[in-house]
């Protein structure tokens, strides 16, 4: 996705429009729930990334991608020990998915 590069350089407003671009074209649901949650945080409003990590973590509570958003909110929480049990779940799950690996590496 545009929008994961996006953030990754700080281009909020532009990473923003390339996720609503994206939620028009169906786009994986739970990969733009958890990169609007990072940019949002990023952008310094983390009660609404908090919201986005927890609707995910609720409707995807089974997989990779719901467990790495409860270690989200964990983290932006300040619920270090939590996030990390999170993140291991999630990478029980998938040992590979990258965005786990960060939360993990920054809890």
């Amino acid at each position: 996705l545009r929008a994961r590069v996006l953030v990754g350089r700080d281009v909020y407003d532009e990473a923003l429009a390339e996720l609503e671009r994206a939620r028009k074209l169906d786009g994986p649901l739970s990969t733009l729930d958890r990169l609007e949650g990072e940019l949002l945080w990023f952008r310094g409003d983390g009660p609404e990334a908090v919201s986005r990590w927890d609707g995910l973590a609720a409707r995807a509570r089974d997989r990779a991608d719901g467990k790495c958003a409860a270690a989200w909110a964990h983290f932006a929480r300040n619920a270090y020990p939590d996030a990390l049990k999170a993140a291991d779940a999630a990478l029980e799950l998938e040992p590979g998915f990258a965005p786990a690996h960060l939360v993990r590496a920054l809890s």
